[in-house]
């Protein structure tokens, strides 16, 4: 998922998306493979960190791209080791910048739509941490499973 947005306030576009390959299977012949769907996660060894996570990067020039700077990271005890962060899309509210993070929860095929502020963007608070901002239907509904 790869989000584009531009900033009117400041005149930059911000580019929001998961790096590339960051779910692949680590290359090193002493590391674990591990069977089934997706690789193995490994708490607290940054070098194997496979949960999708959101990187960022801002230009004026929207031909010309720094390099992805690392953003926001899922916590395995404030997420838990089920949760990845799936895509970000921001938006400015006067000085605020705002944003709404896709919060997928791997064991249970789900996703769930948070509210961020940040003052500049890159800095995020939650509001009501481990809340959703808006809950899926229950079992059944057409939105029972997702919400984007």
């Amino acid at each position: 998922m790869i989000i584009l947005s531009a900033d009117t306030v400041t005149g930059e576009y911000h580019l929001d998306t998961r790096a590339r390959g960051m779910q692949d299977a680590s290359l090193n012949p002493k590391h674990d493979v591990a069977g089934g769907w997706g690789p193995r996660h490994h708490p607290n060894d940054p070098w194997r960190m496979i949960k999708r996570r959101i990187f960022s990067t801002n230009s004026r020039d929207i031909n010309d791209w720094p390099m992805l700077r690392e953003m926001l990271v899922p916590d395995d005890v404030e997420n838990g080791l089920d949760d990845e962060f799936y895509g970000l899309v921001r938006f400015r509210m006067g000085d605020l910048h705002v944003a709404f993070v896709d919060i997928f929860h791997r064991t249970h095929n789900t996703k769930d739509l948070y509210l961020l502020y940040s003052r500049d963007g890159y800095n995020w608070s939650w509001v009501s941490r481990g809340q959703p901002f808006i809950n899926r239907s229950a079992e059944g509904g057409w939105d029972c499973y997702m919400l984007e």
